[in-house]
C-alpha cells in the first residue's frame, strides 16, 4: 500500500514532537529589529532539489529536510512568510543569492570562499566524513587502509574530489550518483566509501541496505549553516537567535527525523480517530465563539484596528495597496496619498501612479514586475517626482494566480526611504572622493618617485663617478703614495654608495620598466630583492612578452614590489614563489608564500598602508585582488583582464 506524502508528514509529526518552546523570540528584539521585520515579512529562499536528508523537494512539489523544519520555525517564530522559488540547478540557485534575487538558503557547506562572498550563521551541523563498509568485510580506521581496495565515488562529487587530492593512489570506482555507490557498496561491489554520515544512514533506510556498517570518521569536518545575502545582516542576526533558542540537542532530534524514520506501510488509525477529535472540537470552539460575539463589537474592534492601521503607516511612512484581477487598484491607503500630495477627493489609478514616477526608473519596474509574475513576489525601489521634490520609495508586493496562472490578486506596499537612500548615496559618493583622492595620491607619489629616482640617477650618480675617478687620479700621484690605501678605501666606499644610491633609484622608479617591459622588470626586482633579503624567490612565467598598457605594467610591479616587502618584513618566510601567466584572456599574478601568514580582515584595517595600497592599485587598473592567508602561509592573486 503507498504512502503519501500526507501521510509522511503525519508520522514524522507524531513521532518526533517537538520539546522546545514555541514562545515568540519577537519579544527579545530591538526597536531597530522589530521595525526591519516589519519591513521584511514576505522574504524569498531557494535550496537545493537533491541534498537529503538536509534540503530536498520531493516529485510533488513539497520541501523536505532538515531545511524544511528549519523554515517553518523561523516563520512561525518571527511570523513571517518565506516563499520558494525554483532554479534549474545548484549554481543557479547560489548565483541568485549572490545577486539579491532570493534573501536566503536554508542549508549550504561553510568554506572560506563563501565565508567572502554571503554571510553565514553560525554552524547548525557540525560532522565528520565517515568511512562505510559492508557488514561482512573489512573494517577501516582511517582513509589510509583503504589502499588496495576498491573504494566508490560519485561523479564530480566534492566528496570524489576531496578523496582524490588528498588520497590520490587509492582504487576509485566512480559511479552516476551516491544512491548507486551505496547499492554497490551493499552489493558487494566495492569494500568502502566515505559520506556524510546523515546521507548515509538517510539512504540506509530509504533503500533498506541494512548490511552498510560505519567503520571511522576520517580527518575531514563539515559545518552547515543558513547563507544570508550580504545586504541583510538584521536577518543574519535573526537566524542565529533561532538556532541559539533551538538548541543543539533539538536540531540533532530534527536531523534524526529525516535520517532514521522508516516509514511502515500501514493506516495509522489512531492518528486518523485524534485527526477527526481534534477537527471536531475546534468546529465546536469556532460556533461557540461566533455565536457568543457581538456583531457591534466586532465593527467596533475592527474600526479600531483599522485606525492603528492607519496609525502605524503613518509612523513608519508606509503605505498599502490591492490590485484585482483586471490590474485595476481597488484598495489604496490614505498613506499613499500623502506620500504623493493627493487629497482623498481624488480618484488614482496604475496609470495615474505611474505618472509620478521617475522616466529613468520605469524600465526597471517594468522588469521587475515580470520576474513578479513567475514568482509570485515583487520588490523594487525607486524615484518619484512630487512637485519639485524628487522622493526615493520601496515598493514590495504579493501576487496570486490561478490555475492557469493568470493573475488573480495583488497585494503590496509602498514605503517612503527617502532619507535612508540620501545616507546611502551620500556614503557612495563619499566613497567615490575617497577613491578619486586616493588615486591622486598614488599619482603624485610616483610622479615624485620619478623624479627623485632621475636626480639620483642623472645628478648625484654622475657626481660620484667624477669623485671616484678623481681619487683614482690621485692614486697615480707619486706625493701621495703613503696615502694609497687609505685613497683606494675612499674610492670603495664611494663605489659602494653609489650602487646604494642606483638600487634606491632603481626601487623608486625602475627605469627597466620602461625600458624592456614588466617581465623584465620583475626578474630585475626580484634578482636584487634575494641578493639583499637572502630570501629565495622561484619566478615563472608563461609568457615571453606581456602587451600591457604603462599604468597596468607599474600596477603590477608595484603590488609584486610592496608583497616582496611585507614578506621580508613580516612573514617569516624561507621561499617564496611568484608567476605570471594568461589564462583565457585573462593575466594572473601571483605572490605565494610560506610563512606564518595574518589576518587578512585585521590587516586590512590596520593603520599601515601596506595591503591598503595593494588594494588600490589593483582597483586602479581594474584588476580582482584576492589574499588567502593562514599558518602555512599567504597567497596573492591578481586578475587583470586583457580584453579591455
Amino acid at each position: 500500500m503507498a504512502v503519501t506524502t500526507e501521510e509522511k508528514k503525519q508520522l514524522r509529526e507524531k513521532w518526533f514532537n517537538r520539546s522546545y518552546s514555541q514562545k515568540s523570540l519577537i519579544e527579545s528584539l530591538t526597536d531597530a529589529e522589530k521595525l526591519w521585520l516589519d519591513s521584511n515579512r514576505r522574504l524569498v529562499f531557494s535550496q537545493p532539489k537533491k541534498y537529503s536528508p538536509y534540503s530536498y523537494v520531493d516529485s510533488d512539489g513539497v520541501l523536505g529536510g532538515l531545511a524544511s523544519d528549519l523554515i517553518k520555525e523561523f516563520n512561525s517564530q518571527y511570523k513571517v512568510d518565506s516563499y520558494y522559488v525554483d532554479y534549474p540547478n545548484w549554481s543557479e540557485t547560489y548565483q541568485a543569492l549572490l545577486e539579491g534575487k532570493i534573501d536566503y538558503i536554508p542549508t549550504i557547506n561553510i568554506n572560506e570562499k563563501r565565508k567572502q562572498e554571503v554571510l553565514l550563521t553560525t554552524p547548525i551541523l557540525t560532522y565528520n566524513l565517515t568511512i562505510f563498509s559492508h557488514d561482512d568485510g573489512p573494517y577501516f580506521n582511517n582513509l589510509d587502509e583503504l589502499a588496495g581496495y576498491r573504494v566508490g565515488i560519485s561523479k564530480n562529487s566534492s566528496v570524489a574530489n576531496l578523496l582524490k587530492a588528498n588520497y590520490p593512489n587509492l582504487n576509485f570506482v566512480t559511479y552516476k550518483n551516491g544512491v548507486d555507490v551505496y547499492r554497490a557498496l551493499s552489493d558487494g561491489k566495492i569494500d568502502a566509501a566515505a559520506a556524510s554520515p546523515h546521507v548515509m544512514y538517510h539512504t540506509i533506510n530509504e533503500y533498506n541496505l541494512e548490511n552498510i556498517v560505519a567503520s571511522a570518521e576520517t580527518e575531514f569536518r563539515f559545518e552547515l549553516a543558513i547563507a544570508v545575502n550580504k545586504s541583510k545582516p538584521e536577518l543574519l542576526t535573526l537566524f542565529n537567535r533561532m538556532i541559539t533558542s533551538l538548541g543543539q540537542d533539538e536540531i540533532d532530534k530534527l536531523m534524526d527525523k529525516w535520517t532514521t524514520v522508516k516509514i511502515v506501510h500501514r493506516t495509522d488509525w489512531q492518528s486518523i480517530i485524534f485527526w477527526v477529535l481534534g477537527v471536531t472540537l475546534l468546529l465546536i470552539t469556532l460556533s461557540t465563539i461566533l455565536i457568543t460575539l457581538n456583531k457591534a463589537k466586532t465593527i467596533k474592534i475592527l474600526a479600531e484596528n483599522d485606525k492603528r492601521l492607519t496609525n502605524a503607516q503613518r509612523v513608519a511612512k508606509i503605505g498599502s495597496w490591492e490590485l484585482n484581477d483586471k490590474r485595476e487598484l481597488v484598495q489604496i491607503s490614505p498613506q499613499i496619498r500623502t506620500l504623493l500630495g493627493l487629497g482623498s477627493e481624488f480618484s488614482l489609478t496604475q496609470e495615474d501612479y505611474r505618472s509620478f514616477v521617475h522616466p529613468d526608473d520605469l524600465e526597471g519596474i517594468k522588469q521587475s514586475w515580470k520576474r513578479a509574475l513567475k514568482t509570485g513576489l515583487y520588490q523594487h525601489e525607486y524615484r518619484i517626482s512630487v512637485g519639485n521634490e524628487e522622493k526615493w520609495v520601496r515598493e514590495v508586493a504579493e501576487l496570486t494566480f490561478e490555475s492557469n496562472g493568470k493573475l488573480n490578486h495583488a497585494s503590496g506596499i509602498v514605503q517612503d526611504i527617502t532619507e535612508r537612500k540620501i545616507a546611502e548615496l551620500k556614503v557612495i559618493q563619499n566613497e567615490n572622493e575617497l577613491r578619486s583622492l586616493t588615486s591622486k595620491l598614488l599619482n603624485v607619489q610616483e610622479e615624485e618617485r620619478r623624479r627623485v629616482a632621475r636626480e639620483l640617477h642623472d645628478d648625484l650618480s654622475q657626481r660620484l663617478a667624477v669623485l671616484s675617478l678623481s681619487i683614482g687620479t690621485l692614486e697615480q700621484d707619486k706625493d701621495l703614495l703613503p696615502a694609497k690605501d687609505k685613497l683606494n678605501a675612499v674610492k670603495q666606499n664611494i663605489i659602494t654608495v653609489a650602487k646604494d644610491i642606483h638600487g634606491i633609484s632603481r626601487r623608486l622608479h625602475p627605469s627597466i620598466l620602461d625600458d624592456l617591459g614588466l617581465i623584465d622588470a620583475l626578474k630585475s626586482e626580484i634578482k636584487n630583492y634575494v641578493d639583499r633579503e637572502m630570501i629565495a624567490v622561484d619566478f615563472e612565467t608563461t609568457a615571453n612578452k606581456v602587451e600591457l598598457g604603462k599604468e597596468a605594467e607599474l600596477g603590477l610591479f608595484r603590488i609584486t614590489q610592496e608583497s616582496l616587502r611585507n614578506i621580508a618584513k613580516y612573514s617569516e618566510a624561507s621561499k617564496v614563489q611568484v608567476t605570471l601567466s594568461i589564462i583565457n584572456q585573462h593575466l594572473i599574478l601571483k605572490v605565494m608564500d610560506d610563512g606564518i601568514g595574518f589576518d587578512v580582515q585585521e590587516a586590512m584595517l590596520s593603520p599601515g598602508l601596506g595591503l591598503q595600497s595593494i588594494t588600490e592599485r589593483a582597483r586602479l587598473i581594474k584588476a580582482k585582488l584576492d589574499i588567502q592567508s593562514s599558518d602555512q602561509g599567504t597567497t596573492i592573486t591578481v586578475d587583470l583582464p586583457l580584453d579591455r
